[in-house]
């Protein structure tokens, strides 16, 4: 009577190294999209943020940077190979967050340093500021005239956002703020949209 021999499993055993490179081949896909899609964002944004102040106009210009970036990841994951998941999503709304930021920024580095240009070239400025500093007391209208100087010869972010929204008005704290998160917000929204489609669109042979 002879032993009956196992069956070999032939299919798992040809199937574990198949779904462990398709593993590896992923994992190197969103590796090289998440580091273009990094410089990508960041170069764009940078870009916007030195763009002319008549491009820049509230709500639009935010708009149309989360659709331009979003669509460009959407772009860059078909081309590269990396499959639409939750990950791609998640690393792909941070990238757009951050894009959105760093175009405040550069824009603030901006006025920020011309002004400093200024100072520098009518350092009488300042003299007149410090002045006005040790003269105010507790007068409240001596006070929101330091303030507007200080804003004027020292902008701090706050102040750039403050002046971004003057054309609408006078606003106070918070909202210039609470209009620039909502930018952000909206800007997310529409490059995360952006993104989805490219990324569903089918590929051109």
């Amino acid at each position: 009577m002879s032993d009956a021999t196992p069956p070999i499993e032939t299919s798992k055993t040809a199937e574990a190294p198949a779904a462990e490179n398709d593993r590896q081949q992923t994992a190197r896909a969103i590796s090289l999209w998440l580091l273009l899609g990094s410089i990508g964002v960041f170069v764009l944004s940078v870009a916007a943020g030195f763009a002319p102040a008549p491009i820049k106009r509230l709500l639009l210009f935010y708009l149309a940077f989360g659709l331009i970036a979003g669509g460009g990841l959407g772009r860059l994951a078909q081309e590269v190979g990396a499959r639409h998941s939750m990950l791609i999503v998640l690393l792909g709304n941070l990238l757009l967050l951050a894009g959105g930021m760093n175009v405040a920024r550069v824009s603030y580095d901006r006025i920020h340093a011309d002004v400093q240009e200024r100072v520098r070239q009518n350092p009488d400025n300042m003299l007149g500021l410090k002045l006005l500093e040790q003269t105010a007391g507790d007068d409240p209208e001596m006070q929101a005239r330091v303030r507007a100087e200080q804003a004027r010869l020292n902008p701090r972010f706050r102040d750039y956002l403050r002046h971004r929204v003057s054309p609408l008005g006078k606003w106070e704290r918070p909202w210039p703020l609470v209009f620039w998160i909502v930018e952000l917000a909206l800007s997310l929204a529409v490059g995360t949209w952006g993104m989805l489609r490219t990324m569903q669109r089918p590929t051109s042979s």
